[in-house]
């Protein structure tokens, strides 16, 4: 099976067609807020960003990978505000699972 790749051009657009749909395809690790500059993180990510994280996850199957997270990010806001509501309710169980298990087990109790 050959990949195909679209790499970063200083023009390059990403599709505004892409839709994230169930199952979402995270991992746990997904579900947990990275260590950024040595330091702990103090929340965990919220629905949106669970969100988000699907929606890459869902370009770098497309072949998409070397994209600016701006883009991203501003794609993906208006990607999940097209999303179904199936969709939307599965992120906000997601992120409350992030919230109550994943973070406090694996940092604790925020300060």
């Amino acid at each position: 099976m050959k990949l195909d790749f679209v790499h970063y051009y200083e023009n390059a657009v990403i599709p505004q067609n892409i839709l994230v749909s169930l199952p979402l395809k995270l991992e746990d690790d997904d579900l947990l807020a990275k260590p950024r500059r040595g330091k702990m993180p103090t929340r965990p990510p919220n629905n949106f960003l669970i969100f988000r994280i699907a929606y890459i996850k869902v370009l770098q199957s497309k072949g998409y990978w070397d994209l600016r997270m701006r883009e991203v990010t501003s794609n993906a806001a208006a990607a999940g505000k097209n999303a179904s509501k199936e969709v939307r309710e599965e992120c906000q169980k997601l992120a409350l699972i992030a919230t109550k298990k994943k973070h406090e087990e694996v940092y604790g109790s925020p300060p």
